[in-house]
């Protein structure tokens, strides 16, 4: 894998209260160099995420102690960090809430582990390499894209946090420059890692982004709907 990722110390909070289950991942996780650190309840968790410098979460959604989806607006909107969902729960209904409360991955069990261990390395190289052919500075009404700084700056020139998703969503539609992108091509674009992904979850993360890149009166809108087509950058924006 990735000789990026082996030469961080790259630490992995495990959310899983089936001690077969995390044995296995964890024994994976360990051989290629990750850190595990464990949590079996939400109680345990909470305390693990304030203390430990954690790179990624894994989380199971069926806890002893509560609904793991609970967690993940928190864990993104508090702590930012890349969150992958390992669940039984496998009806599209499931997904896209996962996907609407932030979750940058859902895998449903049964899985073998190599999958879930190459989905990681996915979204931790995507969390530094997004964008990289993305269009140089550009302004969208007065929010900026910085190529270099691989960042959407708000209008305090904040780093506006985006989910891998969401960030390469972004970047396709300014690659393109005002031309329409099917649904299908967008999930073709930004979920190469999620298991049967549908034109639902791309509306939810177009929802998102419009969420994150909010309007003055008067102003135009950014992404735009084309009913029956898909969706693009209005050029109208662009700076």
């Amino acid at each position: 894998m990735d000789s990026i990722m082996k030469n961080r110390n790259i630490s992995v909070l495990l959310l899983e209260d089936n001690p077969a289950q995390y044995a296995l991942l964890s024994a994976y996780l360990e051989k290629e160099n990750f850190k595990v650190v464990h949590a079996d309840c939400i109680k345990t968790f909470k305390k693990l995420i304030e203390t430990e410098n954690i790179d990624l979460v894994l989380l199971d959604l069926n806890l002893p102690d509560g609904d793991g989806l609970q967690l993940v607006k928190n864990i993104k909107s508090v702590h930012r960090l890349p969150v992958i969902i390992i669940t039984s729960r496998d009806t599209i209904e499931d997904r896209v809430i996962g996907l609407e409360t932030g979750a940058d991955d859902y895998i449903c069990k049964p899985y073998h582990p190599r999958e879930l261990i190459i989905r990681v390395y996915k979204l931790l190289n995507s969390e530094t390499e997004s964008g990289a052919d993305a269009p140089d500075k550009i302004m969208l009404n007065d929010y900026l894209f910085d190529e270099e700084a691989h960042c959407f700056l708000d209008k305090g020139r904040n780093c506006i946090k985006l989910t891998p998703g969401e960030y390469t969503i972004m970047t396709s539609l300014l690659k393109n420059n005002g031309r329409i992108l099917s649904r299908s091509q967008l999930i073709d674009t930004a979920f190469s890692r999620i298991e049967y992904p549908t034109d639902r979850s791309i509306d939810v993360l177009i929802s998102r982004l419009r969420k994150k890149f909010p309007l003055a009166t008067g102003e135009p809108e950014i992404i735009e709907t084309v009913k029956g087509f898909g969706y693009r950058i209005n050029r109208n924006v662009l700076k």
